[in-house]
């Protein structure tokens, strides 16, 4: 359920200090790596607890739910302007909590149905298939939003149970130079094998 969490960024600004070069950031709970483009600038711990509250608001009242995120990490959070952004988190995921595949696709309704009430008037298409990271193969969720017919921004979830966690990379763009540079900082990450 902490994907939902990650919606929180989409309806707010960041404020940050810039980096002057790229940042090698290594997340030994999953073994992964990246290179942080200078362009991206950290969020502090204090800003991202105050924006997955706000993104927690806006998620459990279009969805009359209530969010359970009990020992959610956040690995990364970074901005690039206003608009562009990553987050990666990981939550403990157990049997208990039911099949993982299952609760995600709950979380995609949630996170259209929370879209469709913060964007009245606009269109959001979806669109579910898979992206492989350094071998690693993740489940990949894309709901782009239009407003009078000019796509506004493009939300993509990524997700996998990995080391028994809830693994989720979330990243949010408005052009496509910020797709790009994201989608290469991805791409170029490495996981332990």
């Amino acid at each position: 359920m902490k994907r939902v969490l990650t919606l929180a960024f989409l309806f707010l600004c960041f404020q940050a200090q810039s980096q002057t070069a790229d940042t090698l950031l290594k997340f030994k709970d999953v073994g992964w790596s990246l290179r942080l483009p200078r362009s991206f600038v950290l969020v502090s711990d204090k800003e991202n607890e105050e924006l997955t509250q706000n993104g927690l608001s806006a998620i459990e009242k279009s969805n009359d739910v209530k969010v359970n995120m009990e020992g959610l990490k956040t690995l990364l959070s970074a901005s690039q302007g206003e608009f562009n952004y990553i987050s990666a988190t990981i939550q403990p995921f157990s049997p208990e909590d039911g099949d993982y595949y299952e609760v995600n696709e709950g979380v995609k309704v949630m996170l259209y149905k929370t879209f469709a009430d913060q964007m009245e008037g606009g269109k959001i298409d979806t669109l579910s298939t898979t992206q492989n990271i350094d071998g690693i193969n993740f489940s990949r969720f894309e709901a782009g939003v239009s407003m009078e017919g000019k796509k506004v921004m493009t939300m993509v979830m990524l997700f996998r149970l990995h080391k028994g966690f809830d693994f989720g990379i979330t990243y949010v763009y408005i052009d496509d130079k910020a797709k790009n540079e994201i989608e290469t900082m991805l791409r170029n990450s490495r996981f332990e094998k």
